[in-house]
């Protein structure tokens, strides 16, 4: 059995956990690119700006199923 097969898998804690951190960082530089579109952030972003529409989309998914997750209402 290979190492990986042997390790005990991520509890959902943890996978939920690791994703509300993922998101923060997303939110976070959302935040930061709104306040000031100038700073290395907004440029990097405003680079993927085709990109934005699904990655917002996504990140809202994300938000609805951490909520979803925690018996909360989803936003």
């Amino acid at each position: 059995m290979s190492e990986a097969n042997t390790q005990a898998p991520a509890t959902q804690a943890e996978l939920l956990e690791a994703l509300e951190s993922c998101v923060k960082i997303a939110d976070e530089a959302f935040v930061l690119w709104d306040a000031d579109k100038d700073m290395k952030v907004g440029k990097m972003l405003r680079a993927l700006a085709g990109q934005m529409p699904r990655y917002r989309a996504d990140i809202d998914k994300i938000h609805a199923a951490i909520a979803k997750a925690k018996g909360e209402p989803t936003p």
